[in-house]
Order: C-alpha cells, then sequence, then structure tokens
C-alpha cells in the first residue's frame, strides 16, 4: 500500500447504530480513531 487510509464500520440498528474508524498505515499498523453509537428514540414509528 503507497498511502495510509481511514476505514468506517458501520454495525446498523433500528433504535442504535454503532460505528468504528480505524486508520491503517502504509505499513499496514492499524490506529483506533474513534467509536460510538447514534441513538433515536426506541418509541418513533419507521416510515
Amino acid at each position: 500500500m503507497t498511502e495510509s487510509r481511514v476505514v468506517i464500520g458501520i454495525d446498523p440498528g433500528t433504535a442504535i447504530t454503532g460505528y468504528g474508524l480505524i486508520k491503517e498505515a502504509k505499513n499496514g499498523d492499524l490506529t483506533w480513531l474513534a467509536h460510538g453509537v447514534i441513538t433515536t428514540a426506541s418509541d418513533w414509528d419507521e416510515p
């Protein structure tokens, strides 16, 4: 690989969606960048 890259992983859900970001360096090393959740009210009606 000639450049580093950032990869996002998404765990989809209805009320809670998780995500994570890692950076892959040119030499293959992985570095954690961020993670978290996006939440919606569990009583919302789906379209």
